[in-house]
């Protein structure tokens, strides 16, 4: 089936740009191997208190935007438990994508990829209708304004050709969304689906090799400034605590700077399983295939655009 959509859409444009808005495999993101054949995708949510004197307590809590319907149902009960969380999620024409109807949502590549997977998109799986629950992102109109300072090189990956993968809607997104139907049906293909998204986003050069510095800038550190700032105003009102919920790429430059620039040292850490794999389920010659191609995928030198 013109080799399996391509090694379905060569393997979701490297796992949407690994997993684009900049959930990049950091130390709040790691591959367990509970048996012989089971592979876990887990991220970390850690505490931070002052080094000196009193204040609130901090949590860091990298997630993934795809994973199991119960990752989700746990990070809602430590996000519940704060007394302010401070939210990813970039607005376009004045609209929280976490505040969106079901209707949008269903617009986005995550929704399609997360339905043939079996899994639950993130802005399903997590209620952020509290009062507690604050967006502390860019606005697309932002990023682009970001990104003019930082150009991405000739023929490289863009703003705009991330916002396109993200659009089940644009062409690139409908090549994802009809390479997902080739293999929404077989269990063995999904099972295959599932390793290689875990092995992928699991690796700590996947970043370096998917999303160019200047991306990277506009991605992860423009958008960490906006979020600290915002911090910084909310633990002027002392707070009992404050939760960061952010895609685990952020989470190593953002503890430097809640380490460096204010003053917190890390705690307590809890880990999550955002998606689990078996390989002993990858049984079909088409999720045998498509697993070898992704394993392939993922070695090469450079696996972004």
């Amino acid at each position: 089936m013109a080799l399996l959509r391509r090694a379905v859409a060569s393997f979701l444009f490297a796992a949407v740009a690994a997993t684009s808005f900049s959930q990049t495999p950091t130390a709040f993101m790691r591959m367990q191997k509970p048996s012989a054949t089971k592979e876990d995708l887990q991220t970390l949510a850690r505490e931070y208190t002052p080094a000196h004197g009193k204040g609130p307590v901090v949590w860091l809590v990298g997630v993934a935007h795809i994973g199991e319907e119960g990752y989700y149902k746990e990070l809602q009960k430590l996000l519940d438990a704060q007394q302010v969380v401070l939210y990813e999620g970039v607005t376009r024409n004045g609209v929280d994508p976490a505040k969106a109807g079901d209707d949008k949502l269903a617009k986005s590549t995550y929704k399609a990829l997360s339905d043939a997977l079996k899994l639950q998109f993130q802005l399903f799986g997590i209620d952020y209708d509290h009062p507690s629950f604050h967006n502390a992102d860019l606005s697309w109109d932002e990023l682009q304004a970001i990104q003019k300072k930082y150009p991405p090189a000739k023929g490289g990956m863009s703003l705009s050709t991330i916002g396109s993968m993200l659009n089940a809607d644009s062409s690139q997104g409908q090549m994802i969304v009809n390479a997902l139907a080739a293999i929404k049906d077989d269990p063995s293909s999904i099972e295959a689906m599932h390793i290689g998204m875990i092995e992928l986003l699991s690796d700590p050069t996947v970043i370096e090799r998917t999303l160019s510095p200047s991306l990277n800038e506009v991605l992860i550190r423009s958008r960490n400034a906006k979020v600290l700032d915002a911090l910084k105003k909310q633990l002027a009102s002392n707070p009992n605590s404050v939760a960061i919920f952010f895609g685990a790429g952020h989470m190593a430059n953002m503890e430097q700077h809640l380490i460096k620039d204010f003053g917190y040292k890390p705690g307590a850490e809890k880990w999550y399983t955002a998606i689990e794999g078996d390989n002993s389920k990858v049984t079909s010659p088409t999720g045998q295939m498509l697993l070898q191609s992704m394993r392939s995928m993922a070695k090469q030198k450079k696996i972004g655009g």
